[in-house]
């Protein structure tokens, strides 16, 4: 059996990139063969170009293009058809019907309202013709809150086999159209941080910074909360150290790095303050103490998560509680963990038999 991955795989994201690679290795370990098809809209692909290269700080765009260079020959991770990237919406729909199943992927494929990334009709299906049929797992639709969603969508999920969805608010959507809906993990936590690091060529003893420090991965961060984490981490004896997104009151910013370095700042890291979905995932994973601060980009999918988990206190809506970030969180996390990976891998297995 043969089965194809639409998502958002391309980006300059770490998030976006563990998702792909995690749901695709998965897929080929229930003895599927897995492809994510290489394909992103030409108005996505410009706008992200754009967002990296078009600034007025030429240091930081020298560090883009080196967090660029980093991510494309991590690419080589993810196993990709066609090999260079398409923004051709026919070719991909030719592609696609020599798969028995195209499984429409996490990350917020399903937000019609998201302008940045053009036209979402292909990532609900639209031409898209696979042998048996289409799935979706974990697919959200972001920050859209609408009492049903348009009917040309609805339309399209009629031809699905199963629908997986990230989050409460996306499944409550899909529902409006009359259509079931199940939600499953994000494919990241589908399996263990072991399984991610095996993926990436092992883990790594020799950490990217010398000494103890806190982590912020973070594109929004308030003044005040940068203030008070600046006081702590000078009260505690520790560096402040941003990756992905420059924080001013860090004292190292590492906005250049790729995947596999950005693994090893969670792994040695004493602490974390996020305010990013996968921020938050790969805290647990790491079993960090975490703060993650709310804003409405993640609310519906890191919001969703944690009242799961049990760990709705670690996400943070006015105040930034740093004096309790070392409160014990993971006494029980591997159940509760469990209670929700096993069902989504029940769903995903059901989802693909034939």
């Amino acid at each position: 059996m043969k089965v194809g991955v639409m998502t958002f795989h391309d980006g300059i994201n770490h998030g976006g990139f563990f998702q792909a690679l995690c749901l695709s290795k998965y897929i080929q370990s229930l003895g599927y063969e897995c492809e994510i098809l290489n394909y992103k809209t030409r108005k996505h692909w410009l706008n992200e170009y754009a967002a990296f290269l078009v600034k007025k700080n030429v240091f930081q765009v020298l560090k883009n293009i080196k967090k660029i260079g980093l991510f494309k020959s991590e690419h080589s991770k993810l196993s990709c058809f066609p090999a260079s990237l398409t923004t051709s919406e026919e070719k991909i729909k030719s592609i696609a019907k020599d798969y028995d199943y195209i499984v429409y992927g996490s990350d917020i494929i399903w937000d019609y309202q998201y302008g940045f990334t053009g036209d979402s009709s292909i990532y609900f299906g639209e031409g898209m013709q696979p042998k048996i049929a289409n799935v979706s797992y974990a697919a959200s639709m972001g920050r859209v809150v609408d009492d049903r969603i348009p009917e040309k969508f609805g339309d399209l999920l009629s031809s699905y086999k199963a629908i997986g969805v990230r989050d409460d608010n996306t499944k409550a959507m899909v529902e409006s159209s009359s259509h079931k809906a199940v939600k499953v993990v994000d494919p990241t936590l589908l399996v263990g941080r072991e399984d991610i690091e095996s993926y990436m060529g092992g883990g790594s003893d020799k950490p990217l910074v010398e000494g103890k420090y806190m982590l912020i991965y973070a594109f929004h961060f308030p003044e005040e909360y940068q203030r008070k984490v600046k006081a702590y981490a000078s009260a505690n004896g520790l560096k402040l150290v941003a990756v992905g997104y420059p924080v001013d009151c860090a004292e190292v910013n590492m906005t250049e790095i790729g995947p596999s370095g950005w693994l090893n700042l969670f792994d040695h890291a004493e602490s974390i303050v996020t305010s990013t979905f996968h921020g938050t995932i790969f805290a647990i994973h790491y079993r960090k103490p975490f703060l993650t601060i709310a804003n409405p980009a993640i609310k519906h999918k890191a919001g969703s998560l944690l009242k799961d988990l049990e760990l709705t206190s670690r996400y943070r809506e006015g105040d930034l509680p740093l004096e309790k970030l070392h409160d014990e969180i993971y006494g029980s996390i591997d159940e509760k963990l469990a209670c929700v990976r096993e069902p989504s891998r029940e769903f995903l297995a059901q989802a693909l038999s034939s």
